[in-house]
């Protein structure tokens, strides 16, 4: 199987400090949102992944960041998804450019996102909107950043899947020549692409835009 793959990407991330007007309850507030997409690879045995093409439409900043944007492609299961069954309320974009759904802390997270090859319309977005930075202000001994964070489909060790590639998101388009060849030793049915900072940066991020790449899979 033989396919050009071309989808979006949308990546942010804002705080607000407690000393902040208006005043945010009097306590410093996050909020992040990722885009989350995925094509089938029908649990192909090998999986190749040639010369993506990231075509960046915004890259903003408020302030230098620690660790920029990245984006992840990795072959999972779709109960990786799973992942977000947490105690935060979560806003989600449903592929329509408007958070249409509210999850409810420790909901079941919905198998909505759709499997594209070409992705035509806005992608799926996952919204952790206005999370308070810690659980017991002032004290702060307890960082909700560390289960509040979209970044946890990448990096969640308690959830299985097989890392394919990650790739910084530059200012503007570009382009490797990266010819990657993994084994889907474990059946794995979806490759995901996920753009994500691990870190809380604590000024205002956006980043959007368009990857294409050729992809291959033998069943």
């Amino acid at each position: 199987m033989q396919a050009t793959v071309s989808h979006q990407f949308v990546y942010g991330q804002s705080y607000r400090r407690q000393d902040q007007l208006p005043p945010p309850d009097d306590f410093p507030r996050y909020t992040e949102f990722s885009s989350i997409t995925k094509v089938s690879v029908e649990k192909a045995k090998s999986v190749r992944v040639s010369n993506p093409v990231f075509m960046v439409n915004t890259f903003r900043s408020k302030l230098a960041v620690r660790t920029g944007v990245q984006l992840a492609m990795f072959l999972a299961n779709e109960n990786i998804e799973q992942v977000f069954n947490d105690p935060f309320q979560k806003l989600l974009d449903p592929n329509l450019g408007v958070y249409g759904i509210t999850l409810n802390p420790n909901e079941e997270f919905p198998n909505i996102i759709r499997p594209e090859v070409v992705q035509s319309q806005e992608p799926f977005i996952i919204c952790y909107d206005v999370i308070p930075e810690f659980a017991d202000f002032p004290t702060n001994s307890v960082n909700n950043r560390l289960e509040a964070k979209t970044s946890k489909i990448v990096l969640d060790n308690s959830q299985k899947r097989q890392l394919v590639s990650i790739h910084q998101i530059q200012s503007a388009t570009f382009s490797t020549n990266s010819d990657i060849v993994v084994e889907n030793t474990d059946g794995f049915e979806f490759l995901y692409l996920v753009p994500y900072i691990d870190l809380l940066q604590r000024t205002e991020i956006t980043v959007s835009g368009r990857v294409n790449f050729m992809l291959e899979y033998e069943r």
